[in-house]
């Protein structure tokens, strides 16, 4: 919605967002039990209190009302163990069959928001301290022809559990979709690879793909260029008063809302999160004392234009665009991280918008990878290189063909076969 600014305000208020929230408080609640995660990490005297409300029911984990020291050895437990992007490839294709078979739609949309592993610090107001890299995973799926759910997901989850809640979540909650246009959103390099799909539920895709992102405290990314300066993405520290999904109708320990921006033109400005949660004194622009109640994540989350445009995706940026499916194997596994070899018949590259060339019989080198029908991007995004992703009936100008994939040549190790 607009607000008297011209402001895109993406609050919790459109019906779809409402309809996703609920499906995904509701559907996560045992997941809450057994991991002691959830939308709202409170500090309160000498306990952690983790805590999950939906419309109807507010959940208390009891069995973590734990001294501090346990909440360390809690997030420590959360390693490199969960999460195999293999296993994500399969999920996928299992889920295009499955789509194919309830006869959902003849051509199933997929599209994935995923962290891959974030590293950070956690240091709680009584010194016990951890560092930990942590398999944030936040999925949008988009399944359908002409109707409006989908699910969403954001959360930490091994992948057998993250794979039984969202094909559970799939084959009851899950309808059809109208057309879907391709999007891009503000994204940072912590390993990230995203798909962001336009038009439905847009206040969920930005609490997926900005409010996670910038929950922990990461004070030395400060000031890094981390996209394109498409948007400036604030969070308006206010929730709707007609829904309470774990969050909260005020602001900053209980003051009038306030606005702290996020990202300003690509380029984080702050961070989401509290001082008893990660112990980093600055970046977060919440609750300052580790007695203070702090904020819920990402309420409410603003957008307002920045000062580049769409040109700036390509921006001195090499694109490779292809023109059918292809598929990558894995070939090795190299600390922990699964890279790829991809064979591509034919490719055309194109700088800054302007034809540079055709290669034929390509071999490709990526570390990450997930390759679906029709739009497609993907690549291991670093800095300030942003990949920008395209249907196929959408032409690129100075150039006379169609691309059906994306992927930023910088980002990978291209050969001649």
């Amino acid at each position: 919605m607009l607000n008297s600014d011209n402001d895109i305000v993406y609050a919790y208020e459109r019906e779809e967002d409402v309809s996703v929230l609920s499906l995904t408080s509701h559907g996560t609640k045992d997941s809450y039990k057994r991991h002691g995660t959830s939308t709202t990490m409170l500090h309160k005297d000498h306990y952690w209190i983790i805590e999950t409300e939906s419309k109807q029911t507010k959940y208390v984990i009891d069995g973590f009302c734990t001294p501090s020291l346990d909440v360390v050895q809690f997030a420590s437990s959360y390693s490199k163990k969960g999460v195999d992007n293999i296993q994500f490839l399969d999920l996928f294709e299992e889920i295009d069959q499955k789509t194919e078979e309830w006869g959902l739609c003849s051509q199933p949309q997929t599209g994935l928001l995923l962290y891959k592993y974030r590293k950070f610090y956690v240091e709680n107001c009584y010194g016990d301290s951890v560092s930990v890299e942590y398999p944030l995973i936040s999925v949008e799926i988009y399944v359908g022809v002409d109707a409006v759910h989908h699910i969403s997901y954001g959360g930490p989850l091994t992948f057998s559990e993250f794979k039984k809640r969202i094909l559970s979540l799939f084959s009851e909650e899950c309808s059809f979709l109208s057309k879907l246009d391709v999007g891009t959103v503000s994204i940072a390099d912590f390993n990230v690879a995203s798909i962001a799909f336009s038009g439905y539920s847009l206040g969920t895709l930005l609490h997926e793909a900005v409010g996670h992102l910038l929950e922990y405290d990461h004070a030395q990314s400060l000031g890094l260029k981390i996209g394109a300066g498409l948007t400036q993405n604030i969070d308006i520290c206010e929730s709707p008063k007609d829904i309470s999904f774990g969050f909260y109708p005020c602001s900053d320990e209980g003051f009038e809302p306030d606005e702290t921006v996020l990202l300003a033109d690509g380029i984080i400005q702050n961070f989401l999160g509290s001082f008893s949660v990660t112990g980093a004194p600055y970046g977060h622009g919440r609750a300052q004392q580790c007695t203070d109640l702090p904020l819920p994540r990402n309420t409410n989350l603003k957008m307002k234009r920045g000062t580049e445009g769409k040109e700036a995706l390509f921006q001195d940026t090499c694109v490779l665009y292809v023109h059918k499916k292809i598929k990558p194997v894995l070939y090795k596994i190299e600390n922990g991280i699964p890279f790829y070899d991809v064979v591509v018949p034919g490719a055309y590259i194109v700088k800054n918008e302007e034809f540079m060339g055709k290669v034929s019989n390509l071999h490709i080198k990526l570390d990450f990878g997930h390759f679906f029908d029709e739009a497609l991007i993907t690549s291991k995004i670093r800095g300030n290189q942003v990949g920008y992703c395209v249907k196929s009936q959408q032409q690129v100008e100075s150039t006379q063909f169609a691309p059906d994939i994306v992927i930023p040549v910088e980002n990978i190790w291209i050969y001649q076969g």
